[in-house]
């Protein structure tokens, strides 16, 4: 999820005329996009059918465990 929330971040900079610093950050936000889906195309490749089944679960547990955590500001 650092994709998110390195762009919720950008957001966030933008906001307050951070420019450069949301920029940069908005950079970051993009490249694990593409980290994201390289792995994940990845994954699809050689798993098939596994894989989108393994993805549903870890996605499930992280959304209990990020459920259950406090609020605050935090990348990973």
């Amino acid at each position: 999820r650092s994709a998110e929330r390195l762009a919720l971040l950008a957001g966030g900079l933008a906001a307050r005329g951070e420019a450069e610093l949301a920029a940069f950050y908005e950079d970051l936000a993009q490249s694990e996009v593409r980290h994201r889906d390289l792995f994940a195309s990845l994954a699809r490749s050689h798993g098939g059918e596994a894989a989108e089944a393994r993805a549903a679960v870890l996605s499930a547990a992280e959304a209990t465990l990020v459920a259950g955590l406090p609020w605050g500001p935090r990348i990973h």
